[in-house]
């Protein structure tokens, strides 16, 4: 299993707050999903996925010194920005907070 993955699956506890918008909005932890292990977390009472394999890539292409922007994002991971665009804004935070 891939360290960062590993890190975050031993650290995360549900409500940590994961990111918070400039409103004020908290977007918080909620747990893994049991289908395919993504990260699971809320906006107000909606619920968002982060799937795995999409958390180690982004974290390699910081490590690999990718100037990870909201632009990289949509271009590599398409479908998620396009379903979720605020999950940018979790990954970053999380490899800010816990990348290797």
């Amino acid at each position: 299993m891939d360290e960062f993955y590993q890190i975050l699956m031993e650290n995360l506890i549900v409500d940590q707050v994961l990111y918070t918008t400039g409103l004020g909005t908290e977007y918080k932890f909620y747990g893994w999903s049991n289908l395919n292990n993504s990260l699971r977390y809320k906006i107000n009472n909606n619920t968002k996925y982060i799937p795995p394999q999409t958390l180690i890539e982004c974290n390699e292409a910081v490590n690999g010194g990718v100037d990870f922007t909201r632009s990289w994002f949509r271009q590599h991971h398409s479908q998620q920005y396009t379903n979720s665009p605020c999950n940018f804004s979790v990954i970053i935070n999380l490899i800010n907070l816990y990348g290797v």
